[in-house]
């Protein structure tokens, strides 16, 4: 008997979990750099802890007007001066 190949189902790829992405070692530096607990970071950004964590992580990410608000305002404004003077 020979091998029989599996197709797979036609769809939307699956998010692989693996290691965290730049987008959330970014988030993850930028509230310990605020020195802010996730609760506190979440209420900041008007989104709910479970969010933020898997954010964090890497379980998800962030879209739209949330990623664009974070890589624009937050992040930047969190890291200033920690790299190596302020911009």
């Amino acid at each position: 008997m020979g091998v029989v190949a599996t197709r797979k189902k036609p769809g939307r790829p699956r998010l692989r979990r693996g290691p965290r992405g730049k987008i959330a070692d970014a988030l993850r530096s930028a509230r310990a750099a605020r020195g802010m607990s996730q609760p506190q970071a979440a209420r900041e950004l008007g989104i709910s802890t479970s969010r933020l964590a898997n954010w964090e992580t890497g379980e998800s990410r962030p879209r739209g007007l949330a990623l664009r608000y974070l890589l624009e305002v937050w992040i930047p404004r969190s890291l200033e001066g920690r790299e190596g003077g302020e911009r």
